[in-house]
């Protein structure tokens, strides 16, 4: 199936900042269980008895670039991704690292998830109606907001696609930004030659070697990428041209609603405890007040177990990994050295696309 590599990760992770609208966050998230998990509920002898049975996650990933998804020198997988995969951890064991990184190629990642190959694919992976439909999976919710774009060298003086006159680049086959490139260079006057790669190594290896005069892909992966293949990164740009939208997603397999609702509500807990002002500090606290605890889950215990976890599972999953602010800035924000910005991923409230899915 193309996969390079297993690993148990045992690695925490440092977080702070600190409010206290944390009683909503977790009422609410007790609360909502989702219709579809209530008809399922703990019953199904799906793919959370399986994890659950195993001890730990099995989270199909991909090297994005530092920031997004890459391992370590010692080898521990790092990034936006990632965290969210030790999210998913933490609400099932109440252990961020009770999880496994199954490394896998972007051109069978989908193959690779079917196949059983892992639990949940976390990666650069853009929610379209065609995989949703066609593949056998299901997008949960989007994590990301990226956009197609193109590297070009500095020295072209190029700022547009149009600009570069007939021209190669270079893409990678089974991936959005491919086939978008293939609709633009048959619509155009300008002569695009496409070299297509099975691999961002490939592809990227022979953009740097000017094979290509420009490399397309997801924005975050090229700024990524560009960070540690180029020897001066200033020397390339980024063009004007931004052809689509890319809202990145997990992905499940179909047929597992329970798991569908599992992956979906802990992966969005991060993004409303930003939207509440609530952090990994105050989420710790609030585990260590009993009375409060006792209070806030006494009522919403059964709906908890109907979603198959237990009932502290969403503040559990902020104590460990803390809001998307904090999951984005480490990773990829000025606490990175990365700096790279929010933009349409700041809150719906702050002029981005990220808005919360309601809990209740």
């Amino acid at each position: 199936m193309g996969l390079i590599g297993v690993e148990l990760e045992n690695v925490g992770t440092p977080y702070s900042r600190a409010p206290l609208l944390l009683g909503f966050l977790l009422a609410a998230s007790l609360v909502y269980a989702s219709a579809s998990a209530a008809l399922a509920g703990a019953a199904s002898a799906g793919t959370l008895q399986a994890v659950q049975s195993r001890g730990y996650l099995l989270c199909g990933t991909t090297r994005s670039g530092p920031g997004l998804s890459e391992p370590d020198a010692a080898g521990h997988w790092r990034g936006f991704f990632p965290d969210f995969c030790r999210a998913i951890a933490a609400a099932i064991f109440n252990d961020q690292d009770a999880v496994s990184f199954v490394e896998t190629e972007r051109g069978n990642r989908f193959q690779a998830l079917s196949d059983g190959a892992f639990d949940v694919l976390m990666a650069n992976s853009s929610w379209t109606a065609e995989r949703d439909v066609t593949l056998g999976l299901n997008f949960t919710n989007v994590l990301f907001f990226d956009e197609q774009a193109f590297l070009v060298r500095s020295s072209s003086g190029a700022s547009r696609l149009q600009d570069l006159g007939n021209t190669q680049i270079c893409a990678i086959e089974n991936t959005t930004t491919i086939r978008r490139l293939r609709e633009l260079a048959g619509s155009t006057s300008q002569s695009i030659a496409i070299r297509a790669f099975a691999s961002l190594d490939a592809a990227y290896d022979a953009f740097l070697a000017r094979s290509c005069d420009a490399i397309t892909q997801d924005r975050s992966i090229l700024l990524a990428q560009l960070s540690i293949r180029a020897p001066d990164p200033t020397q390339f740009t980024l063009l004007d041209d931004r052809p689509a939208i890319e809202p990145l997603a997990p992905a499940v397999r179909s047929g597992d609603e329970n798991w569908q609702d599992v992956v979906r509500w802990t992966t969005n807990a991060p993004i409303l405890a930003a939207a509440l002002g609530t952090d990994r500090a105050s989420a710790q606290r609030a585990m260590s007040n009993l009375n409060s605890q006792a209070f806030l889950y006494a009522t919403q215990a059964e709906l908890a177990e109907k979603l198959g976890l237990p009932r502290d599972w969403a503040i559990r999953t902020i104590a460990a990994v803390g809001s998307y602010d904090e999951i984005f800035d480490r990773n990829l924000g000025n606490a990175s050295g990365h700096g790279i910005t929010r933009g349409m991923n700041a809150l719906w409230s702050q002029g981005g696309l990220l808005v919360p899915l309601p809990m209740q």
